[in-house]
């Protein structure tokens, strides 16, 4: 459950502390960054801080408080990232590691319109189910 796509939140990068993104071209990105909380913990048992190209984006960031439980995937996106040549994602644990399941970069300022913006209308896998009694 959750939101994003669920192949992207099935794989998981625990404690990782920094990416970097090489050989883009300068300009404005739309940054997507997947999580879910794979293990059986409480909130607040895993928390980082999420720092992109020197700004801190996420503070002390709690995967399940942001997706409403464990097993369930939370897309944060963020918007005018500027690039000049690379991307530098950096997590930062504050208690346990840090978790990552999905980045995603899209081009801002191209001469077309902007990236496309899913909008999720059912949980995945609702769609002509019923609750069973």
């Amino acid at each position: 459950g959750g939101k994003g796509w669920p192949w992207v939140a099935a794989s998981c990068a625990e404690g990782l502390t920094s990416v970097r993104v090489k050989g883009l071209a300068p300009g404005r990105y739309v940054l997507r960054l997947t999580f879910l909380e794979p293990d059986p913990v409480n909130a607040g048992a895993r928390l980082f801080d999420v720092i992109v190209q020197g700004r801190k984006l996420l503070k002390k960031y709690d995967v399940i408080h942001s997706a409403n439980g464990r097993m369930r995937s939370v897309v944060e996106t963020f918007r005018d990232i500027e690039v000049e040549d690379f991307l530098l994602l950096r997590l930062r644990p504050i208690r346990g590691k840090s978790l990552l399941s999905g980045l995603e970069l899209i081009r801002e300022d191209l001469p077309f319109p902007g990236p496309f913006v899913l909008q999720e209308k059912e949980p995945w896998g609702t769609k002509g189910t019923r609750a069973l009694k």
